[in-house]
């Protein structure tokens, strides 16, 4: 088995479709992207770190978890695909502020 690049998947494994009416997306962002509140200057940076370390080992369990079950990671080649396509869109963004 092999998982490609779906436009904006959401995955949402375990819960039905009609859990998340009434629901807004207010932000989309990939596994890799900060949580918003370790850049508030009042956070603690330790705590911040700690963040940072959870949510790189979910994804390590993530992806662990995906081989076991059978799904090959992506090819060297395919990451780079990616992200030439992400720096495409990075000039279609709007400026923040």
């Amino acid at each position: 088995k092999r998982v490609t690049q779906v436009p904006c998947p959401i995955l949402c494994a375990g819960f039905p479709f009609s859990f998340f009416e009434g629901f807004k997306v207010v932000e989309v962002n990939g596994a890799g992207a900060e949580a918003v509140h370790i850049w508030d200057p009042d956070y603690p940076i330790l705590a911040g770190y700690r963040t940072l370390f959870r949510q790189q080992s979910l994804m390590f369990a993530i992806g662990a978890a995906n081989r076991a079950r059978g799904i090959k990671p992506m090819t060297l080649r395919e990451l780079v695909a990616c992200q030439r396509r992400q720096n495409r869109l990075l000039s279609r963004y709007p400026t923040s502020g």
